[in-house]
């Protein structure tokens, strides 16, 4: 068994991504959910965000790959300090080398790297939660799953747009969200065109809502099949006030219907629930879940740990799966 933490760049992304099928194709046959976009073009992509490469734990066996987990650089806003953070995503073991504790040695080897006043973050399965602890990760936050039909629902009637193209104004409004008092991760208009337009699978949809050119909101959504049947997935959703975010909402509905897909799903963890109500959207009870989305993580450094305690504001879109 030989372990090594490889920038992305150096890994044979056919070997890595066919690794991920074989690890991964009784989950995804169970949901129903194809392994079509685990390609190397996909993790070349996934791997390089604007700021910065991943880092990869590998496991090889006798030449062969046989287990990773993989960490994706980010920047966190609070207020006015922003902390680099990784996230920690990608854990796979084909089946023949499950059992051997490959998991904890990679996540222990991407820990290792991560430096004083980073953090290191996740959405673990129940599988990955033990080992996470014993590392000195904790719980911060249970990320809910909130349903709504397509269905016309009573919403206010402000001005939005599809683009395919992010405005010069955008850059005002996301830099405006992240001078709140709650941890996110940055939005900045680099982030976005990344992250959605420049996606190398999936197609995204990026509706603006403006008022005298200024940027007041956006929504990005896409189609998705989920154990069989078709759903509108929120991956974003902001907006400066209610009636904004109500005129967002109406959009992706409208969006959805012309494709014959009848529920809207989001992922988000500070919605209150008047609002929810007001969008038509529903919580989805935890037992429910196929997996309870929960926010787990460690800051190296005493600021950066009380950074990862604090409160986050959470919109997973299509969870840490992208």
């Amino acid at each position: 068994m030989k372990l090594d933490v490889i920038p992305a760049r150096n890994i044979d992304l056919m070997a890595y991504a066919a690794m991920q099928r074989s690890s991964f194709a009784e989950m995804l046959e169970a949901y129903g959910v194809t392994d079509s976009f685990m390609t190397p073009e996909y993790y070349r992509w996934k791997y390089e965000s604007p700021w910065g490469e991943a880092k990869i734990a590998v496991v090889t066996e006798q030449g062969e790959m046989v287990a990773s987990n993989a960490m994706l650089p980010y920047v966190l806003r609070r207020e006015n300090d922003s902390f680099r953070a990784w996230q920690s995503m990608d854990t796979a073991t084909i089946p023949k080398a499950r059992g051997k504790g490959y998991f904890s040695k990679c996540i222990n080897a991407l820990h290792d790297v991560v430096l004083e006043e980073e953090l290191f973050f996740g959405y673990p399965n129940r599988n990955s939660t033990r080992g996470l602890v014993k590392l000195g990760w904790k719980e911060n936050c249970l990320v809910d799953i909130w349903m709504a039909s397509t269905i016309p629902w009573p919403s206010a009637r402000e001005a939005v747009s599809l683009v395919t193209s992010l405005p010069h104004s955008m850059r005002e409004f996301t830099s405006a969200l992240t001078k709140s008092r709650l941890t996110m991760i940055e939005r900045s208009p680099e982030y976005l065109n990344w992250r959605y337009l420049k996606h190398a699978i999936h197609q995204y949809k990026v509706m603006i809502a403006q008022h005298q050119e200024k940027v007041t909101g956006f929504v990005v959504v896409r189609e998705a099949i989920i154990q069989s049947r078709r759903f509108c997935l929120i991956m974003e959703l902001w907006g400066e006030n209610l009636a904004v975010r109500s005129s967002l909402v109406a959009n992706a509905r409208s969006w959805a219907r012309q494709r014959g897909i009848n529920f809207l799903a989001m992922f988000d963890n500070r919605i209150p629930m008047l609002d929810a109500f007001q969008l038509g959207f529903i919580k989805v009870p935890t037992p429910f879940l196929p997996k309870r989305q929960v926010l787990m993580g460690a800051g190296k450094g005493e600021k950066a740990q009380a950074v990862m305690m604090s409160q986050w504001s959470v919109q997973l879109g299509d969870w840490d799966g992208f």
